[in-house]
C-alpha cells in the first residue's frame, strides 16, 4: 500500500503528479501544532509513515526551490480541510 493523506475524508496518494504528500515535521513544537490543526476526535499519534497532501496548505506557505520543486516553508501549517467544510483561521497558532 503507498502512502497517503491522513486527513480524514482525503484521497490524495503519493502517485499523484499535481499533489505532494509532506512528512509531519521533526520539530516537537510545529509537529503539534499540524497534530491540533487536523482536529482529529481520538488521540492521534504521527507515525513516520503519517503525511498530509498540498491540497491541506495555503499557497503563501510555499516556495520553490533552486530546481523548480515546491517546498513547504519553515513552519507551515496546515489550514484548509475542505473535506470537513472547515478551515482553520489565521493566527490561531500563534
Amino acid at each position: 500500500m503507498g502512502l497517503k493523506c491522513c486527513v480524514d475524508s482525503c484521497n490524495s496518494e503519493a502517485n499523484s503528479s499535481s499533489i505532494r504528500l509532506h512528512s509531519f515535521p521533526k520539530d516537537d513544537v510545529l509537529c503539534e501544532k499540524w497534530v491540533t490543526a487536523l482536529q482529529k476526535d481520538y488521540k492521534f499519534e504521527v507515525k513516520k509513515s503519517h503525511r498530509i497532501c498540498s491540497k491541506h496548505f495555503e499557497e503563501q506557505q510555499f516556495t520553490k526551490s533552486t530546481f523548480g520543486n515546491l517546498m513547504l516553508k519553515p513552519g507551515a501549517i496546515p489550514t484548509i480541510f475542505v473535506s470537513a467544510q472547515r478551515s482553520l483561521f489565521k493566527g490561531k497558532f500563534t
